[in-house]
């Protein structure tokens, strides 16, 4: 899912402010809004853990460097929320979370969940496959594979677990634009290693089930007056309007786990310039 809810031209914006340049401000209050920005698992639009609160928390700070004029705008998005997503091995349940939905379809199992015996491939290239059989398993690949998780589809997988290891894919894609009940989920690098699902096959046990909900997204407009706050057409120059803005939400391959370090950084800055611009 991408930002599709675009606010002139510009994607769940931050913040919006009117004349000025940018400028900086201090590490330690930079870091400050950054921890704030990132310290929930993710900023998921809409949801009141994720970019509700993270609204709330620019909206108080352009309230206390004195910027007057804060509005709120709230918009309708739809949110694929898992209920349960966990993995059983040997009598014990482990946090498992699902990767992204393949347009409206999550990753969920039958409601008796999916078992077989987990097969490890690796990168999931196709040389991996030659070991043993893949139909009716579990497959697990490591994170970076790329798109080789497809492979282990049409090899006859049930479904496919990433594990977490050292490499790390800068852009992963471990999903597809078509509605496709392709069960996939991301297991972390503590319940792979206990389990050693890189080492050995293991009699494991998915169950998912997700639900859609509609949700209150919400932009936080903060407006700086400039010289000619009001549009002149006598002199359109000295009326321009400059429209800053950074997006407030966090998406990832694995939505709960989104924090967004990079898009909750240009928050902060935006926060900081807005804070220069207010003084000038």
């Amino acid at each position: 899912m991408s930002r599709a809810m675009k606010l002139l031209g510009v994607c769940l914006a931050g913040a919006f402010l009117a004349a000025g340049a940018p400028a900086q401000d201090g590490r330690d209050a930079f870091m400050k809004d950054l921890q704030a920005l990132t310290k929930n698992p993710h900023r998921l639009a809409g949801v009141d853990e994720g970019s509700r609160a993270a609204s709330q928390y620019v909206e108080q700070r352009l309230k206390e460097i004195g910027i007057k004029e804060v509005y709120i705008q709230e918009f309708p998005v739809v949110q694929s929320r898992m209920v349960e997503c966990h993995l059983e091995a040997d009598g014990q349940k482990h946090q498992i979370y699902a990767a992204r939905p393949n347009l409206f379809q999550a990753s969920i199992t039958p409601a008796e969940g999916l078992s077989g015996d987990t097969v490890y491939l690796g990168s999931g290239d196709l040389i991996d496959f030659g070991r043993e059989s893949v139909t009716g398993r579990i497959a697990v690949v490591d994170f970076d594979c790329g798109k080789n998780w497809l492979n282990a589809f049409a090899f006859g997988a049930r479904a496919v677990l990433f594990v977490d290891r050292t490499s790390r894919t800068v852009l992963p894609y471990h999903h597809i634009n078509m509605p496709a009940n392709l069960p996939r989920f991301y297991v972390t690098a503590e319940v792979a290693e206990k389990l050693g699902l890189t080492q050995k096959s293991r009699k494991v046990k998915i169950l998912a089930a997700a639900a859609w909900e509609e949700e209150e997204g919400r932009n936080v407009i903060g407006v700086i007056r400039g010289t000619a706050g009001v549009f002149n057409e006598s002199r359109p120059k000295e009326s321009e309007a400059v429209v800053l803005a950074a997006p407030l939400d966090s998406f990832s391959e694995v939505p709960d786990l989104s924090a967004g370090a990079r898009d909750a950084g240009n928050v902060a800055a935006l926060r900081h310039i807005a804070e220069k611009l207010s003084r000038t």
